[in-house]
């Protein structure tokens, strides 16, 4: 098992020879072609397209081993499928995800390092002091994985959401911290703001994650193939009851898009303020959400184009079902929000230009991304711009586009099992 214990005894004698606190000694000992706040042994690369698979390549990248992420997102269970739509008083709302686990990060963070024989650290502590003495102490090591409310951390504006952070070093005496969330460069956040963004949501405990060993070397084929046994299990057995976590969550949704009682879209989603949210959930969801597009069928798919021969198998066919997919969800979410009814596709840009402001931009994209959700919420303010018959009939248009998409979910699904995905034990599968 491996750890970076010999820059961290560096970085001690340096402390005990300036009296500088941690973070302030390890800089000066990060070479000079080195991003701050790495130990050095890290690149600057801090992209990605899903947070959590993200989150653990940087991890895995400070313990030495340099993994891609499509590699990860197949290790990790690939994809799953979550449909959820609600009716409350004073709003409606529809949710759509496309990981494995998506419903909980830590089971899917601790899966995948399962996979790669990799041990992981979790700290969870009720109380604040607690929690900032563990970040610090835990950021001596190399960077953390921190569970927090999105909408708090507040560097890319947006609404409450639970995420999963890379947090890379903190500074105390500045009172800030650099995290890595999918653009191309740290991002700089007041150390108040992250203590509030971990301790938003109560179930997370300020839940801290990181490596605590590695073997050597991964066996990076053995944890794909048990990741892709673990993708067929979650559809045939999904971890929660109910069809939401299954496919006949698709096909419940189309029924609903175009069928009638209280249910119904008729209901739950009426033209207007209902329905503009709606349709934007639905693109973004498949579309920008840390998809990659396609409701993440699409990584999926050119993921399994890379290992398209793993360990003997024939993984072309079911790449190409899944490339078929990922499109097919992008139509969906193109006929969401269509380019025939102009204050629609308005909304869609501006949805685009939101994410890409930050992830083109970072930091630096932080008056665009005001901007934009400014004007998104203006948008969503107006008058619904079509009659409502009309507006009907994109409904049930779109539900045209989901029931295909639950033909085309089957079939790229059926297409891994000639490969023998699915078909081994728990045990096998890791």
């Amino acid at each position: 098992m491996t750890r970076n214990k010999t820059f961290k005894k560096r970085v001690r004698d340096r402390m005990a020879k300036t009296g500088e606190r941690y973070a302030a000694a390890r800089r000066h000992l990060v070479p000079s072609d080195a991003p701050s706040g790495t130990s050095g042994d890290t690149s600057n690369d801090t992209a990605g397209v899903h947070a959590a698979t993200t989150a653990l390549r940087i991890l895995l990248r400070h313990a030495g081993h340099d993994v891609p992420e499509p590699a990860l997102v197949l290790a990790g269970g690939g994809v799953g499928i979550g449909v959820f739509a609600f009716r409350y008083d004073e709003f409606s709302s529809l949710f759509l995800a496309g990981r494995h686990l998506w419903h909980d990060d830590l089971a899917f963070l601790t899966g995948l390092a399962r996979r790669l024989d990799t041990q992981l650290e979790v700290r969870e502590t009720g109380g604040a002091k607690k929690a900032r003495t563990d970040l610090l102490e835990m950021l001596e090591d190399g960077p953390v994985a921190a569970f927090v409310d999105l909408g708090t951390l507040g560097h890319r504006g947006g609404t409450e959401a639970y995420y999963v952070v890379p947090v890379l070093s903190a500074d105390e005496d500045a009172g800030t911290a650099r995290i890595a969330d999918l653009a191309p460069s740290p991002i700089e956040v007041p150390l108040d703001r992250l203590k509030q963004a971990r301790a938003k949501h109560r179930s997370f405990k300020n839940r801290l994650v990181r490596i605590a060993a590695t073997p050597e070397t991964l066996d990076l084929e053995g944890a794909i193939s048990a990741g892709l046994h673990a993708c067929v299990r979650g559809f045939d057995d999904p971890p929660m009851k109910g069809s939401n976590f299954r496919l006949d969550g698709l096909d419940t949704l189309a029924k609903r898009m175009r069928g009638s009682g209280k249910d119904a879209w008729s209901e739950t989603f009426p033209p207007g303020p209902r329905l503009w949210s709606a349709l934007a959930s639905f693109y973004e969801y498949v579309e920008r959400y840390g998809t990659g597009g396609g409701l993440m069928r699409s990584l999926f798919a050119s993921s399994l184009s890379d290992v398209a021969h793993l360990g003997g198998r024939d993984l072309s066919p079911a790449a190409e079902a899944y490339a078929k997919l990922g499109s097919a969800w992008t139509d969906a979410a193109n006929a969401a929000l269509p380019d025939d009814v102009p204050a629609l596709a308005e909304l869609r840009a501006t949805i685009d230009r939101t994410y890409d402001a930050y992830l083109v931009h970072g930091q630096d994209g932080a008056d665009e991304i005001a901007q934009a959700h400014a004007h998104r919420e203006a948008l969503l303010a107006r008058p619904f711009p079509l009659p409502d018959d009309a507006a009907m009939r994109l409904v049930h248009g779109l539900s045209q586009h989901v029931e295909a998409l639950v033909e085309l979910e089957r079939d790229a699904l059926d297409a891994l099992r000639p490969a023998g995905f699915g078909a081994e034990s728990d045990a096998v599968a890791r």
